[in-house]
Order: structure tokens, then C-alpha cells, then sequence
């Protein structure tokens, strides 16, 4: 696993965001993350009414908004639909020492925002 700075550029829902991954030098790759732990599946949303995946959506971004962002990366895998690949990922908010804060994937399944996945 490395960890590197995140800059996100779009959440596309509770599991999943675009953005770019600094791995330093003044090099930079934009990448889809999902997040690691969080069950990504339609399946498991299908008891949830609608209007709870556009909070869990908004709760991520205002999560995301008030910090710079860590990944720890766990697997990189192809996936044919994005031509950089998927990071699988755990993203952490930036603590005023400069180091990680907030575990962001682990706090929105203990706020109720996301299914933790069994895998």
C-alpha cells in the first residue's frame, strides 16, 4: 500500500470519485477511486429510498471539501471503460500536523451514508 496526496475532481456517488493522484516529482495521474470497504452494488441501495443516495453523495463532497486528501491505495485493476485503470482506495482527510485525519470511507458507514461490502 503508498499513499499519496489526492485532489478530487468529481464524486460520482457514495463509492466511487474521479481526481489526481500526485506521486510526487511533479508527476500526476488522473485516476477513478473506489472506495475500498464501501459496498458499491445497486443491489444493496435497493431498500433506500433515492433521496438517501443524493445525501450520501453530498455528505462525501462536503467531506472532501474541507481538507486535502490522502489515498492510501490498495490494487490498481483494469477496467476497459477508463483508460487509467481503477485504484481501489482509502482516502483520509489532512490533520493540521500533516498527517492523516479523518478516515473518510470508515466514517460515512458509521454515519449511516454507506454499506460496508463483505469482500
Amino acid at each position: 500500500m503508498h499513499e499519496y496526496k489526492f485532489k478530487v475532481t468529481k464524486v460520482i456517488d457514495v463509492s466511487a470519485v474521479d481526481g489526481v493522484i500526485d506521486l510526487g516529482f511533479d508527476t500526476h495521474r488522473k485516476s477513478h477511486v473506489v472506495l475500498k470497504g464501501i459496498d458499491p452494488s445497486p443491489s444493496s441501495w435497493s431498500d433506500m429510498p433515492p433521496v438517501h443516495h443524493q445525501m450520501a453523495k453530498d455528505r462525501l463532497e462536503k467531506l472532501l471539501e474541507i481538507s486535502d486528501i490522502i489515498i492510501q491505495s490498495h490494487c490498481v485493476y483494469v477496467d476497459p471503460f477508463y483508460l487509467n485503470g481503477v485504484v481501489s482506495g482509502t482516502l483520509y482527510t489532512i490533520n493540521k500536523a500533516g498527517k492523516k485525519g479523518l478516515n473518510v470511507n470508515r466514517h460515512l458507514i458509521d454515519e449511516g451514508f454507506a454499506i460496508e461490502s463483505n469482500a
